[in-house]
């Protein structure tokens, strides 16, 4: 148990900031959980896992198996059009410039690289073999370098390449990207990397309606975020003939040690699979994994151990050994040319049927001459390409608004606490002792300020002050848990608390998990610290959100104040202001022992109002799926016939005494 210090001047109850809590809070089970998916042992076995697998993945990164199964044409027409072309015939190969919409107003930028002449077996009626190119977190997008480079001399080499511009990337930057709207489409059931997986289903359904290429022979590569996408295509799509990813492959185990971005952030996934399970979907299709000796962010080590468990999939399969391998390169987190000249072999190799000692003799990269970054020349929507940015075209915070003006059969009554609680929070923690620490009392001259802490579950401390009238009123009375996004050290000197301290309640001001005294030290630039938008990231993947445990610290906060002597268990309240008047909301509906809620600036809606710019909610708030079953609206019948008050913040001193008096 930890150990506590009451500092009086500044009303700390820990002995020392627990700064790490929910790193280490997730890094004590996640791990385990991953660890624990087990490895087929049997072709059979692996045959009848695969479909129930992919299905599932499919599911939670939000879209539909059956529309991914679909012939292309019933994905809806992709407008695709062409606005302008690049000619570098003398360099051996030519570009169009394309739009296509990946679904109505999701505009694509994209670069398609062809050979500058027509090969012999083109003009045979043969179609070329096809390589799409995701990219990574290169704001740049389709405009980076090392992109150019490798797209240029694949179509010198015969290759049609597609390279598209990722949400908010390069062109495509005034969609957003690290938005909160990215973290918002996981309340309608979607999800960012869900977006890009659609965006790259439908370039594979472009470069297979162009005349020159032959869908039968596409492979797919991409660095950093873009081996991600590399793995998460081909796992999904089995048009991906080859895949190589190139600096992403490693154990899931490790984002427990890092943080990693929303667009890789897919609900549920550590729940059911690890990176070479996902890898394993691929099988036996060729997989070269890629990686350089001196990345600090995806570490050679961990992509060995990959390739050991995907080498115990790829292995069930004649010849599946030979159609994985891992290529290191003393570089850093890049996809330099020896990586490059590897890929173009591999690609040779498999998609042109050459002798893996001929496509290695083939694989030199000539120097190459590419646009520089910051030019326009690359432009879909620039000086060559026509126009601007369509008028019409979505950024995440408009289709979020689209999505969520969709209308939901929503469960009610009894089936709605079960639904939120066991589908969408994962259950609630178990439930412990609450090991309750007093620390110190401090006498003011209408109250008592008891510093303590109880243990909201294994490895949870909950610092907190509670507030009990003085003189003391005849007992037991009514009490109520507070709850700020500005924690409890807002409350000794708050009005609002003074006023229903006065009134005669007691108020037990809280430090919910990864906020005030366990708060993480170092801020974001999306806001937030580091350390809980890395816990938002984790909860989401592991289906445990932040948002569920910090409503579970609130209720084991009204179980502390029901066990009191001086309360009346039946008059216990909860009472939270900004953001976290939705713990209080949820803490009141998910739970009929709290007696009724004050929700101070709480939102009428999990929906984003239609014509309204931006979304407000921070990624904390995120549960996954939540509009499919409740919205505010929801949740406030739930509390109903009890009492659930709502106004500005400024009304507390008012609203609260209101609520609790007998």
């Amino acid at each position: 148990m930890a150990r506590f210090l009451h500092r009086p001047e500044d009303f700390r109850v820990l002995h020392a900031p627990y700064s790490a809590l929910l790193e280490e809070y997730y890094g004590r089970w996640g791990p385990d959980l991953v660890r624990g998916h087990a490895y087929p042992q049997t072709r059979g076995e692996w045959t009848e896992r695969q479909a129930t697998l992919r299905r599932r993945l499919v599911q939670a990164l939000g879209l539909q198996p059956e529309l991914l199964d679909a012939p292309a044409a019933a994905r809806g027409d992709l407008h695709a059009r062409v606005t302008g072309t690049v000619d570098r015939t003398r360099d051996g190969y030519r570009i169009e410039l394309i739009e296509f919409q990946a679904r109505p107003r999701f505009y694509v930028s994209a670069a398609l690289y062809l050979p500058a002449e027509p090969p012999a077996s083109l003009e045979a009626g043969q179609g070329l073999p096809a390589v799409y190119s995701p990219h990574g977190h290169w704001r740049t997008g389709k405009h980076t370098r090392h992109i150019q480079i490798r797209s240029a001399n694949l179509a010198r080499r015969g290759y049609v390449v597609l390279v598209a511009d990722a949400v908010g990337h390069a062109e495509r930057t005034f969609m957003g990207h690290r938005e909160p709207a990215a973290h918002a489409l996981l309340y309608a059931g979607e999800s960012l990397p869900g977006l890009q997986v659609w965006d790259n289903v439908r370039a594979l359904d472009y470069l297979s309606s162009r005349p020159e290429v032959d869908p039968q022979r596409i492979g797919v590569t991409g660095a950093s975020g873009g081996g991600n996408h590399t793995m998460y295509l081909a796992a999904v799509d089995e048009r991906v003939a080859v895949a190589v990813p190139v600096c992403s492959v490693e154990m899931l185990e490790v984002y427990f040690r890092k943080s990693q971005c929303v667009c890789e952030t897919v609900p549920d996934v550590l729940t059911f699979a690890d990176k070479p399970h996902l890898l394993g979907l691929l099988a036996p299709r060729p997989l070269l994994m890629m990686n350089g000796l001196r990345d600090g962010g995806f570490s050679t080590l961990e992509a060995r151990r990959a390739l050991d468990h995907t080498r115990r999939i790829y292995g069930l399969y004649d010849g599946g050994a030979d159609r994985l391998a891992l290529y290191e390169t003393n570089v850093e987190h890049s996809y330099d040319r020896a990586m490059r000249e590897r890929a173009y072999a591999w690609f040779d190799q498999w998609l042109q049927g050459l002798h893996p000692l001929a496509a290695h003799e083939r694989s030199r990269e000539a120097d190459t001459w590419v646009e520089a970054e910051e030019d326009d020349t690359l432009r879909v929507w620039g000086p060559l390409g026509a126009g601007g940015v369509p008028a019409d075209a979505h950024t995440l915070d408009t289709y979020y608004a689209e999505v969520t003006e969709r209308p939901a059969t929503l469960p009610s009554g009894a089936h709605l606490r079960r639904r939120i609680v066991d589908d969408l929070f994962g259950g609630w923690p178990q439930r412990g002792p609450l090991h309750v620490e007093a620390v110190d009392t401090i006498t003011r001259a209408d109250c008592a300020v008891e510093l303590l802490a109880y243990w909201s579950e294994e490895g949870v401390p909950v610092p907190a002050l509670l507030f009990r009238p003085l003189p003391e009123p005849s007992l037991p009375l009514p009490a109520v848990v507070y709850t700020s996004p500005a924690g409890k050290g807002r409350a000794p000197e708050l009005r609002a608390v003074h006023e229903a301290v006065r009134a005669g309640t007691i108020v037990l001001a809280i430090d919910y998990r990864g906020q005030g005294e366990t708060a993480g030290t170092r801020v974001s630039a999306s806001g937030g610290t580091e350390g809980e938008l890395a816990a938002v990231e984790r909860g989401i993947m592991l289906h445990r959100p932040l948002f569920a445990g910090r409503v579970w610290d609130v209720l084991r906060g009204v179980e502390y104040l029901a066990s009191r002597p001086d309360v009346d268990a039946g008059a216990v309240y909860v009472w939270g202001e900004a953001d976290a008047s939705l713990l209080a909301l949820h803490a009141a509906a998910l739970e009929e022992r709290v007696a009724g809620a004050v929700c101070l600036g709480l939102p009428e809606s999990y929906r984003a109002p239609a014509g309204e710019a931006g979304v407000k909610l921070e990624p904390w708030l995120v549960v996954p799926g939540l509009l499919a079953v409740a919205d505010v609206a929801d949740l406030r019948d739930l509390v109903a016939p009890r009492p659930c008050l709502t106004g500005p913040q400024s009304g507390a001193a008012e609203l609260v005494p209101r609520l609790t008096r007998r």
